[in-house]
């Protein structure tokens, strides 16, 4: 296997040296060849003849990633970007399409073009179908990633926040995700969020690239329009309707679940063969997967979402939380990548944390923020996560209570969830 980090070195591994922000992995053949690498890649010159010395490591990688790409017989290959949901889709898609297909999907958060060679690795001769995670953090990594992953099938899952530090402005936020429609396929389809307030941009860029946009959402006037009622998903089309109970109910995932049925339908399968599947569906660790635990003789159901935070998805899930009746302990982490416009979009979540009666609400992260989050309601709040504060959290958790964990990953939110796991075991 292609592999740029020495220390995941495997017997006949061929190690490709990559100089990123941290560390320059051109300093660390020696080290991969010891751990049992057949070959290396470096732009350093070595007497070795495992060695094999080019002008650029990164373009090396990128060539034989698309040797891979090329010589596999994809018949479908599906690009999913978006602000929030990406990994979930892609997981979603990939635990229904390869049921019954042989599907690839990009592996762990490989999601750039220099990852994205590694994915591509993984292909076989008889890969059937394709499905790859598009990220970007900053302006022009979309377009050239598309070009070289070529979708035929694209998905915008929506356009938030999320990231706009690292932009402008959210009309340059906006044409950065909007970009992979540019590096499609001939002919190719844009599945996009039909609620989205910039649908009139993107039919103007699908019509401009002779892409065929096929809207999801819950406006009266999408392809295919999401209802969610007592816990059932109802997706009606032009032609069919299909309904089922969610393993995990809530609009976002029944949003997420109407993209797996669209999918299923521009590919020409037959839905119904999969809705068993799609029923059963979970969201991944940290980004939304609810279990219940007990400890210290409570039970309690606890939502983790520590993996990522945007504002609009933190704002849709405590809009959902709103109709539950159990009580409720919320640990609310800072959103992280949000540039000048953080104070702004934290006010917007202390406001709508003032909707709660909840007493037991915390909130995790930079002191400058404090002022805005206490602003509308009596919030307790840390700067970080310590022994004591994971204990002051659990112990005001009672049985039967919500325990919802969200919050930007490097806030480390999972460390409460890990304490649980450790309190449970030991009990």
């Amino acid at each position: 296997m292609l592999k740029t980090d020495s220390r995941n070195i495997n017997n006949r591994d061929i190690f490709v040296a990559i100089k990123g922000s941290h560390a320059d992995g051109n300093n660390y053949v020696k080290d991969a060849l010891k751990a049992g690498a057949s070959m290396a890649v470096t732009e350093k010159t070595f007497n070795d003849p495992a060695v094999i010395t080019v002008s650029d490591t990164v373009k090396s990688l990128s060539r034989l990633g698309h040797y891979f790409r090329t010589r596999s017989n994809l018949s479908t290959v599906i690009g999913i970007t978006g602000s929030c949901g990406k990994t979930t889709t892609r997981n979603w898609l990939y635990s229904v399409l390869s049921k019954y297909n042989n599907a690839l999907q990009s592996m762990h958060n490989y999601n750039t073009m220099l990852s994205m060679a590694l994915n591509f690795e993984q292909l076989q001769y008889d890969t059937e179908i394709g499905i790859f995670e598009l990220g970007t953090n900053s302006v022009g990594e979309i377009f050239p990633l598309t070009r070289y992953v070529k979708p035929n099938i694209s998905i915008i899952t929506n356009i938030y926040e999320a990231h706009i530090g690292n932009f402008k402005n959210i009309d340059e936020l906006v044409n950065e995700k909007l970009s992979i429609i540019e590096g499609m396929q001939q002919h190719g389809v844009l599945l996009y969020d039909g609620d989205s307030e910039f649908k009139d941009k993107i039919l103007n860029k699908c019509s401009i690239n002779n892409v065929t946009p096929v809207s999801i959402g819950y406006n009266e006037n999408c392809d295919y329009k999401v209802n969610t009622r007592r816990d059932i998903t109802t997706i009606t089309t032009k032609d069919n309707i299909y309904k089922y109970s969610l393993k995990t109910p809530g609009r976002h995932y029944s949003y997420i679940s109407a993209i797996v049925v669209a999918v299923l339908e521009k590919m020409g399968l037959d839905v119904e063969r999969y809705i068993d599947i799609i029923k059963n569906l979970v969201p991944l660790r940290g980004r939304g997967s609810v279990n219940e635990y007990k400890y210290s003789g409570k039970r309690i159901k606890v939502i983790d979402e520590t993996y990522n935070a945007s504002p609009s998805a933190v704002i849709a899930t405590l809009d959902c939380l709103r109709q539950n009746a159990e009580n409720k302990v919320l640990v609310i982490g800072e959103m992280l990548e949000l540039g000048n416009k953080s104070l702004e979009y934290h006010e917007k979540i202390a406001q709508k944390l003032s909707e709660f009666s909840s007493n037991k609400i915390y909130f995790v992260g930079s002191k400058n923020l404090w002022g805005c989050i206490q602003k509308y309601t009596d919030i307790k709040c840390f700067e970080r996560i310590t022994e004591n504060v994971i204990t002051e959290i659990l112990n005001n958790v009672q049985d039967g209570d919500i325990l919802y964990l969200k919050g930007s990953r490097g806030i480390a939110l999972d460390k409460i969830l890990n304490s649980i796991n450790v309190f449970q075991l030991n009990t």
